[in-house]
């Protein structure tokens, strides 16, 4: 089946030479549109989107057959057609169904077999098995791996087996191994003296540095970031066999150069998996977050400009900046389930030249996210979103208990007269909100742990990413994920297609700024500024601008009076 390629990029010719093991590549076109992937994996295959050594499951897209007939994908099961997908030269076949096989063979898939049969064939605890892409793996027991090779992940990362791709794996034979890929245990006590002080030792999959206190050795358990999971303690306690040490099997736990970049503009070190930077898909060179971000005007896919059939576009668009007036800017995305026809009819009949609406695809929901561009809430009060909202109702569209609404706040919204960012504002604002969880749970209508969780910040946290002026690298599935460089995400609130809970939430977000702004220090140390009952006051002052979250809140406290619970909701 012919197509028209685009030439390769140097990446991508690059994955096309390393996403297979074997050295046989006939009739192997790693890089595939996606009809083409489709074709060769057949239904009951599964192919891969992007970087073809990639063995993470959000990757992983089974061929379905649709309801219909149509052949479709599949991801985090949700099943969608081929038209909501990127088209163009990025597909890897990763397994084929066995009609597949027999019409077109791909030498590289024939021996490689799913994740647990590959342990077994590799020998077990100790044994390494590899991902088609090229990633290596140490089993620990216990159902846990320990990378030992890999392009994107830091050397010594332990993963559950079960949180990595099912298929597309094969043992490595001792004849293949480096001499700093052989893993034979050995005891406690031979671990700790190889490791030695500071050295790390590994036994079914947990860590733990070697310290010394008053001449004996202890046994400090540490998290998968190396960070301190409890008191040191004696060897004594745990199990004397099957103990690996870090510097000959894990790599000291240490990321390889391939995570240091220089920053192009002052030539600093950025860790990728530390640091704030930008990184430029047009140049490939990375910024770090003190320096100003490269000016490439990048190439955009049709597919990403335009969107599919129904205007609906993939996960990853940008538009251009277009700012709704001028003050305290918000962005919202609302997850929407159902019928994307019915939702993108609703949408374009509401905005049909996308000025202000726009929607994407979110593979976390079986329908549409609804994005706005960057607005105040007085354009927010003028929008006809209530049309919108009373519409979606109408056209048969839903929330479920996990879709989210969630409104983005420009972080220029925290400047001063001076034009820098203030601070103490910012740290002030993220204090309110974690001061606060179990009425914001109440206000946002859930209590979300996997999503949007309300984890409690480490000691000093809140200080350093209210100082990150260009994002604070964290977990972005917190209930305020700093992440981003121009934005803070609030992420807590349900999804609704209620009017009055869609405008109060968007009310909240900007009253939030404008309370914390006016806090003094007095007021948050001695004056109950941070308390909620502080804030309902203020807002109560301000009722002719914040009237929905007056109401909202009213309600909240109503439902907090007679103890419903966040699943009532």
């Amino acid at each position: 089946m012919p197509y028209d390629t685009e030439p390769l990029q140097e990446w991508e010719q690059e994955l096309l030479y390393t996403a297979a093991p074997t050295t046989e590549r006939t009739d192997m076109p790693n890089l595939l549109r996606l009809t083409e992937a489709v074709e060769r994996a057949g239904v009951g295959g599964v192919i891969s989107f992007g970087r073809g050594s990639s063995a993470g499951s959000d990757m992983l897209h089974p061929v379905i057959e649709m309801p219909n007939g149509d052949i479709g994908l599949e991801n985090f099961g949700h099943r969608a057609p081929l038209s909501s997908y990127v088209q163009n030269e990025r597909w890897t076949v990763v397994s084929q169904s066995p009609t597949a096989a027999e019409r077109f063979p791909m030498p590289n898939l024939t021996d490689l077999t799913d994740i647990r049969s590959a342990i077994a064939a590799a020998g077990d605890v100790g044994g390494i098995i590899e991902h088609r892409g090229g990633d290596r793996y140490v089993y620990l027991g216990d159902e846990t791996l320990s990378v030992v090779r890999s392009t994107y992940d830091p050397l010594g990362y332990i993963y559950a087996v079960r949180s990595l791709s099912n298929v597309g794996w094969r043992a490595v034979p001792v004849e293949e191994r480096g001499p700093e890929e052989t893993y034979t245990p050995v005891t406690r006590s031979e671990a700790i003296e190889r490791a030695g002080i500071n050295g790390v030792i590994t036994r079914r999959g947990i860590r733990y540095r070697v310290t010394n206190e008053d001449g004996q050795d202890l046994l400090q358990q540490l998290t998968r970031y190396n960070e301190a999971s409890s008191p040191p303690e004696r060897p004594s306690r745990l199990q004397q066999d099957s103990w690996f040490v870090s510097g000959e099997t894990l790599a000291d736990h240490q990321i390889s150069r391939s995570y240091i970049h220089s920053c192009q503009d002052c030539g600093g070190d950025i860790n990728v998996y530390e640091d704030s930077y930008d990184h430029c898909d047009e140049c490939e060179n990375y910024t770090c977050g003190s320096c100003d971000f490269c000016d490439c005007e990048p190439y955009v896919d049709p597919y990403y400009r335009d969107g599919d059939e129904y205007g609906i576009h993939s996960w990853n668009y940008r538009p251009e900046y277009v700012p709704k007036g001028s003050g305290v800017l918000m962005g919202v995305e609302l997850e929407v389930g159902g019928s994307r026809r019915s939702i993108s009819g609703v949408v374009r009949g509401i905005d049909e030249s996308q000025d202000h609406l726009y929607m994407k695809d979110d593979g976390s929901i079986s329908g549409v996210e609804i994005v706005t561009h960057p607005m105040t809430l007085d354009y927010a009060a003028e929008f006809p979103f209530t049309p919108l909202l009373e519409n979606l109702v109408e056209s048969g569209s839903n929330i479920d208990n996990g879709y989210g609404l969630h409104i983005h706040v420009d972080r220029d919204a925290f400047k001063m007269r001076s034009g820098k960012r203030s601070v103490a504002h910012q740290m002030s604002w993220l204090m309110f909100m974690y001061r606060n969880t179990e009425k914001l749970e109440l206000l946002a209508r859930r209590r979300e742990s996997r999503w949007a969780s309300f984890r409690k910040p480490s000691k000093g946290v809140l200080k350093e990413k209210a100082q990150a002026d260009r994002g604070y690298s964290d977990d972005r599935y917190l209930a305020v994920n700093t992440n981003n460089r121009p934005t803070y995400e609030l992420r807590f609130f349900k999804s609704t297609l209620d009017p009055q809970e869609f405008y109060g939430a968007v009310e909240f977000a900007d009253a939030s700024v404008e309370y914390t702004r006016q806090l003094k220090t007095p007021d948050i140390l001695q004056g109950g500024g941070m308390q909620w009952n502080h804030f309902s006051a203020w807002v109560g002052k301000h009722s002719d601008r914040y009237s929905n979250l007056v109401a909202v809140m009213a309600d909240m406290d109503r439902r907090g009076a007679r103890g419903r619970r966040m699943s009532d909701y």
